[in-house]
């Protein structure tokens, strides 16, 4: 839970303000864990994966990870991180997503952060060609960035591919989903 809280924290402050779900605080008292959680998952552009040694063993994060794996399989929307975890403990269900090694990577959290502008970015990019092709506006554009002058493809520097070794889910750890507010 500490670690996914300071993700979170991260990803909310300033400049970075992007908007988290993170299932222990956001969800409402009363509503169904499950429902709660696919909402959730089905409102974010992206959907981090904080992995620990608990998470692959507890069966109620294998489900979370399997809701959200559903909305988009194999999908750019999907950011693994690791964290405390060896690579044999790997979930097979994220083999061929790139991850981040918290455990030996400082700049994890900034990986996560350009990834989220970079996809933003691009989804923006891609509305706007949209809308520019249909002549008329009748589509709302959310989400954009600050972040004009970066990086124009996703840099995996650092990031092992796991045949080697980015809402997250993991009970104890967090379950977080990002959005730009």
């Amino acid at each position: 839970m500490e670690e996914a809280a300071r993700l979170v924290l991260y990803l909310e402050a300033a400049p970075r303000s992007l908007r988290c779900f993170l299932w222990q605080r956001d969800s409402c008292p009363g509503s169904a864990i499950p429902a709660e959680f696919c909402q959730a998952v089905e409102d974010s552009h992206l959907r981090a994966f904080l992995i620990t040694p608990s998470f692959v063993q507890d069966g109620w994060c294998n489900y979370m990870m399997h809701q959200a794996l559903a909305e988009g399989p194999m999908s750019n929307r999907t950011i693994p991180m690791l964290r405390d975890l060896l690579h044999s403990q790997y979930p097979q269900e994220l083999k061929f997503y790139y991850y981040i090694d918290l455990s030996k990577n400082k700049n994890g959290y900034s990986m996560v952060s350009k990834t989220v502008f970079l996809y933003l970015e691009n989804l923006v990019k891609k509305e706007m060609e949209l809308l520019g092709n249909s002549g008329s506006s009748n589509g709302c554009l959310k989400g954009g960035s600050s972040q004009e002058g970066k990086q124009s493809h996703c840099d995996p520097a650092g990031t092992p591919s796991p045949q080697e070794e980015t809402r997250t889910t993991d009970q104890r750890s967090g379950g977080i989903c990002c959005d730009h507010n």
